[in-house]
């Protein structure tokens, strides 16, 4: 059952978070425990999310400091952070996400280079990452307009070869593959059979691994009920919750909370693969920022706004 810990004290900032394994020596602040041993789920500048096994009556307490490894660079990063979602299984916790409360700049720094190097473009087999860090929101922007293009392809085609995604974007054979080197090393994609030829070697066929990650829809806009969705990375609806609402609005925040952690808990995913929550309103998507706020506090993702027609017509 996910545990979600409410953090209102905590500013939420937008990261990138790069899918990576690291080894963590994790302790809680009183010393009393013995440090205890993760690994990195995915990384960021705020935060990581860990695996790991540990007994659930350790989570009475939620500051740790945490040793996070990288091999590679033959460095460790010390940080104190603060526990805001946890999952179980029987007794024991196997996930965790923290943010960080405190990290020097330098290790925020060289960790944010870390994240820049391992997400930046590549020419060939070679990396160019000192082009990168000079300009990385010019870089990100369009790496991040070329992921969305390549992804939606997936998405909209279910399998497909690299050659057509390479005809369809418009990008080169030598690039579409680059960035589908990185999705299969993610897990954001698989290889599934062969085409058929027509001529020559048959291509291999890719899909999104619709399991890579989740997210949630909640529509405010009807007024006899609240609705509320869990989507897979392919975009299908594979649990939905119906109450009725009888036009109230006490302790909104509450029954959206309680939604979230229903749909989670029903449909058996890890939380840690929730990605984000999306508010289908009725009317000026600004008079829902308190709601937006404290849904991202509560669980700390991000949470997008959007007035229930234009979401509509996007959805289509």
């Amino acid at each position: 059952m996910a545990n979600l810990v409410a953090q209102s004290d905590i500013e939420r900032r937008s990261f990138i978070r790069l899918p990576d394994t690291l080894p963590v020596k994790a302790r809680f602040l009183n010393n009393r425990v013995l440090p205890f041993d993760a690994t990195t789920r995915d990384i960021s500048e705020g935060g990581v999310a860990l695996n790991t096994n540990i007994n659930k009556e350790l989570l009475s307490q939620k500051d740790i400091t945490l040793e996070i490894a990288i091999p590679s660079k033959n460095f460790s990063l010390n940080v104190k952070a603060t526990i805001v979602w946890s999952t179980a299984k029987n007794n024991n916790i196997n996930a965790l996400g923290v943010k960080f409360i405190d990290i020097p700049e330098l290790a925020r720094n060289y960790l944010k280079n870390y994240i820049l190097e391992k997400i930046s473009p590549r020419v060939g087999n070679e990396e160019k990452p000192q082009e990168f860090l000079r300009k990385p929101d010019l870089e990100l922007r369009e790496r991040e307009k070329r992921n969305l293009s390549i992804l939606d392809i997936l998405r909209r085609r279910g399998s497909i070869s690299k050659v057509e995604i390479s005809q369809l974007v418009g990008l080169n054979i030598g690039t579409i593959s680059n960035y589908v080197e990185e999705y299969i090393k993610k897990g954001i994609v698989f290889e599934k059979g062969l085409d058929v030829s027509s001529g020559g070697r048959r291509p291999n066929l890719l899909e999104l691994n619709p399991d890579y990650s989740f997210s949630i829809g909640i529509d405010l806009s009807d007024r006899d009920y609240l609705k509320a969705v869990l989507a897979d990375f392919s975009g299908k609806m594979i649990n939905k919750i119906k109450e009725e609402r009888n036009n109230r609005w006490d302790n909104i925040n509450q029954r959206l909370s309680d939604l979230v952690n229903e749909l989670v808990d029903t449909s058996k995913i890890s939380f840690g693969k929730l990605r984000g929550i999306g508010l289908g309103v009725g009317s000026y998507t600004n008079n829902y920022h308190p709601i937006k706020n404290f849904l991202e506090k509560t669980f700390g993702l991000a949470v997008l706004v959007e007035n229930s027609c234009s979401a509509s017509i996007f959805a289509e």
